[in-house]
């Protein structure tokens, strides 16, 4: 039977700090070959700015996007603490009413939240 080689997979503090090493030379590369060209452009110059261009507008985009998600996620987060709240049955800060009423209409509420939420989601 072979023996298959361990991978050896990089952590995220290793990914990050060569992020943050590699990003500056890059972007010193770029700027320093957009001041060699100067005001008339080659026509590899051109195609690499204007690369840089489309590369720079589909990362702006794609930073909006996930921002726009994670505004969405949060909000209807927000909406079902509301929704649970009014949900919730009166007698519960009622001394008189017992933990097992109390957990058995919690299990309640929770399974109409989750119907409700696979409906809207379906």
């Amino acid at each position: 039977m072979s023996v298959r080689p361990k991978r050896k997979t990089k952590s995220i503090t290793t990914k990050a700090a060569e992020l943050a090493v590699a990003a500056p030379q890059v972007v010193a590369h770029r700027v320093t070959r957009m001041a060699i060209a100067g005001p008339t452009l080659s026509e590899r110059d051109r195609k690499e700015f204007n690369l840089m261009v489309a590369e720079k507008k589909t990362a702006f985009a794609e930073a909006w996007q996930a921002m726009a998600t994670q505004t969405v996620r949060a909000n209807q987060t927000l909406a079902a603490s509301f929704y649970r709240s009014m949900w919730s049955p009166r007698g519960w800060g009622n001394a008189s009413v017992g933990k097992k009423q109390r957990m058995s209409s919690l299990r309640a509420c929770n399974t109409k939240q989750a119907l409700l939420f696979r409906a809207r989601t379906a």
